[in-house]
């Protein structure tokens, strides 16, 4: 079982490097979303020559244009000469442009939420992409048959941090700007915004930028306590989200993880020091864990 942890800057890549994460991702500014930061492609040979043993993940995520394609195609042959292990792409457009132009690069299909079903492996291993991220919504059940189908890939799965549930190419929070200063009022500027329905128990976090409008949980994915049996099913990564997080708390959750993966502690113990990181966040396992009591469907009103 293997690691995989976005970075934003070089201190953050440095970090993972020296705490021997086996996989890190960056993204490209203009060409990547939802990384606290971005670099630029000639930034590229400097992280190839202090990666150590861990692996670059190049994350294309945005989904292009017409207009924007020229531009991409120039990025993905000017990332494809250099030593990157992968692109990690959601668009589908990405792979097409490697076929067209036989570019020879390892490629990562993460649609962030939206592969469930283990069907949809096969039709893309077959055009030669045998690495996937899984929707972070699927029951334990459903987990478990993707990890007994996967057919020789490669199957990345998130365990800890906010879980992205929506994003929309217009900028939702501009149009809601532009909106209120109609009536003379108008949003604080900040990073993030917090919403929450009033029903809700639990808010959600929005934000908004250049490739569009990004909604995450406003709870805290756990699964240190299905990591054994993750384990044991063979799942090959797991990715920590560490968005709207600072470098500390990342090293901290990454120290803890690679402890329950080497049994040095486990899934219960991990769990209790990983939720003193954010107190004031509760702490889930989601669909992989009592899905009667989901945060995100708690309500006041006690309704469901």
């Amino acid at each position: 079982m293997n690691m995989v942890v976005n970075c934003w800057d070089f201190d953050s890549f440095n970090s993972m490097v020296d705490l021997k994460v086996e996989k890190i991702r960056i993204g490209i500014k203009g060409f990547s979303s939802r990384f606290q930061g971005y670099f630029k492609i000639e930034d590229l040979k400097k992280l190839i020559k202090n990666k150590g043993k861990s692996k670059i993940s190049v994350c294309i995520n945005n989904f292009f244009r017409e207009d924007e394609l020229p531009s991409l195609i120039e990025t993905i042959k000017k990332i494809s000469l250099l030593k990157i292990d992968e692109i990690s792409f959601g668009d589908l457009g990405v792979c097409q442009i490697i076929y067209e132009n036989n570019i020879s690069i390892k490629m990562h299909y993460n649609p962030e939420t939206i592969i469930t079903n283990y069907e949809q492996l096969y039709f893309f291993q077959n055009n030669n992409i045998n690495y996937f991220t899984i929707s972070n919504v699927l029951m334990k059940h459903e987990v478990f048959e993707f990890l007994s189908r996967k057919n020789n890939a490669s199957l990345e799965m998130q365990v800890f941090g906010h879980t992205l549930f929506m994003f929309s190419r217009w900028p939702l929070i501009s149009n809601f700007d532009n909106y209120l200063k109609s009536k003379n009022k108008s949003l604080p500027k900040k990073k993030f915004y917090i919403i929450k329905e009033d029903t809700r128990d639990i808010p959600n976090y929005i934000f908004e930028d250049e490739s569009g409008t990004s909604m995450y949980s406003g709870f805290i994915l756990n699964l240190s306590k299905q990591m054994k049996i993750l384990k044991e099913k063979k799942l090959d990564y797991i990715f920590i989200e560490s968005i709207f997080k600072d470098l500390n708390w990342l090293k901290k959750v990454v120290v803890l993880f690679k402890k329950v993966i080497a049994d040095d502690i486990n899934g219960e113990t991990a769990y209790k020091e990983l939720e003193l990181l954010d107190p004031n966040i509760t702490n889930s396992e989601s669909f992989l864990g009592d899905v009667t009591n989901l945060p995100s469907f708690q309500r006041k009103d006690n309704e469901s």
